[in-house]
């Protein structure tokens, strides 16, 4: 059996100038996926904002399923609506505007789902720049702003991190 060393592959150089080039790439790194994922949240908000005072339209639910996503017990609330705006037909499968926040436990699903059986009528917000983008619910995601703010904070702490750093 050979033997290799994996410890210069996984771990940071030990040497001064090597570890504060690697501690310098990581910050740079993390504050880079903070700052996407903030922009990401920031994105969401701004729709969920805008959708506010979006009209309504008539929808008609046509499917409503609790979808399960990976072994691990990750589901989704999947519902799909029609609606008609200006006499021309939609089809909708947005629910809110969370992205991927959407996952949840099976049973949480099922409860969004009871909201919306199949057949039922409902209002589905559209854009009216762009009638084909339409949600159920409106209004902004408590679970949104929460990341939102997480992602915020990462980023600080990355930043205070880097200054230090240098």
């Amino acid at each position: 059996m050979i033997d290799v060393e994996l410890a210069p592959f996984v771990s940071a150089p030990q040497n001064g100038s090597g570890n504060m080039t690697f501690q310098l790439l990581a910050a740079c790194v993390t504050a880079a996926l903070a700052a996407a994922a903030t922009l990401t949240f920031l994105m969401r908000l701004r729709q969920s904002w805008e959708a506010r005072s979006w009209p309504s339209a008539s929808a008609v639910i046509l499917t409503s399923e609790a979808e399960k996503l990976d072994a691990d017990g990750a589901y989704r609330a999947a519902v799909t609506y029609r609606y008609t705006v200006d006499g021309c037909d939609y089809v909708g499968t947005q629910l809110a505007f969370t992205g991927i926040m959407d996952n949840k436990t099976q049973p949480r699903a099922e409860r969004v789902i009871a909201k919306y059986p199949p057949g039922a009528t409902v209002p589905a917000y559209y854009c009216p720049r762009q009638p084909a983008d339409a949600v159920l619910e409106r209004g902004i995601n408590p679970a949104v702003t929460r990341m939102f703010v997480f992602s915020i904070f990462i980023v600080a702490i990355t930043w205070i991190r880097y200054l230090h750093l240098l």
